[in-house]
């Protein structure tokens, strides 16, 4: 198997810094608004593409964004993985 390593900020989602976002956050479908009412959307065909990604690859994230603040919103999209790395 082969690993597949992604950002987060400009790759999966349009926004360029989430961990200033702040909780709680309310998700859309494919965006979420924070408690402050700013936005972050992911990229059309991200889910698609790493449903298909984790059919053949190991997927793991490389990002300098805090991963508590993080987290929550990778879980919200359904996107989350308990390990630290999507499977």
């Amino acid at each position: 198997m082969k690993l597949l390593v992604l950002d987060l900020d400009g790759t999966l989602w349009d926004h360029e810094n989430a961990s200033q976002l702040k909780p709680p956050y309310r998700f859309y479908g494919d965006y979420l608004v924070d408690s402050a009412g700013e936005e972050l959307h992911l990229f059309p065909g991200v889910g698609e593409f790493l449903a298909w990604a984790s059919e053949r690859f190991i997927l793991s994230i490389a990002s300098w964004n805090v991963e508590e603040r993080i987290r929550p919103i990778l879980e919200g999209f359904g996107l989350g993985s308990t390990s630290g790395s999507q499977r």
